[in-house]
């Protein structure tokens, strides 16, 4: 059986990037695999990004300039924009291996019945790179996402390619958020359609990138992000897994920014 050639829209939200973008659109450009676009929506940058941006002179760039509506918004400004079938995210922040795209389109070829594609991925802050750990898990379809998911991530916004018919079937990302649409999105995903997993580590998730957020714990009435997590559980161990979850971030939440008669109150009321 021949492999089939397989085309993609990598997507990047862009907003004030102006440090970083160009080394991500590079980790791009610089695919072994050629056969794919590159969406970049600016979302009302404020800085000079817009300029860097424009500073490329390669015809699978396209630039979509729009004013500022959210990351989620940018997002789905892509998707809908995209020309081919498989849409492939990246942050302005992060990088690609050069085998990413080969990677999953191999991963494809082999689970031709998926419709979530994922790798693994590396963290790196300043020069040190780590490679996310995942002994739990071997390449195929994952049997019971939220159940994998329990123990350590497994998609990011850099790492996944999504067919578009699944994304327009979930309802893309959700542009009430202001954090959290990714892991809301995950979760939809997740219960309509397979994920196909590759151990192999092929993109970069950079935590010292301009306008990073890692440090940021989310309290969940701020985001309804864990409400919907809830309502996405397929068994109750899920969901007494998720409820410990949401007390366990609200905890840290509350302790991390000093409001110790609020810990205090929350610790007496879940013991």
């Amino acid at each position: 059986m021949v492999d089939k050639q397989i085309y993609f829209s990598a997507v990047i939200p862009l907003y004030n990037k102006e440090k970083s973008i160009a080394n991500t659109i590079n980790s791009v450009l610089d695919q072994t695999n050629p056969n794919f676009e590159l969406i970049i929506v600016n979302d009302g940058s404020t800085d000079g990004s817009l300029e860097v941006v424009q500073s490329f002179n390669d015809d699978r760039i396209k630039i979509i300039d729009k004013e500022n509506g959210g990351v989620s918004s940018a997002r789905n400004r892509g998707i809908k924009e995209a020309k081919h079938e498989w849409i492939a995210f990246l942050d302005g922040d992060d990088l690609w291996e050069t085998n990413h795209l080969t990677t999953i389109a191999n991963l494809m070829n082999k689970y031709s019945q998926g419709y979530v594609f994922v790798s693994n991925f590396y963290r790196r802050f300043s020069d040190k790179k780590q490679e996310l750990n995942r002994d739990d898990l071997t390449e195929g379809v994952i049997d019971n996402y939220f159940k994998a998911a329990r123990k350590k991530a497994i998609i990011n916004s850099s790492c996944v390619t999504i067919s578009k018919h699944a994304l327009i079937g979930v309802g893309m990302f959700d542009e009430r958020l202001n954090r959290g649409e990714d892991i809301n999105l995950w979760c939809k995903l997740a219960r309509k359609y397979q994920v196909v997993y590759t151990p192999k580590a092929t993109s970069i998730y950079i935590l010292e990138a301009e306008s990073n957020s890692s440090s940021f714990i989310p309290i969940p009435e701020s985001t309804g992000t864990y409400h919907i997590c809830l309502e996405e559980c397929v068994n109750r161990d899920d969901y007494l897994f998720q409820i410990k979850r949401i007390i366990r971030l609200s905890l840290a939440y509350l302790l991390k920014h000093r409001k110790i008669k609020y810990f205090l109150k929350m610790i007496k009321r879940y013991k």
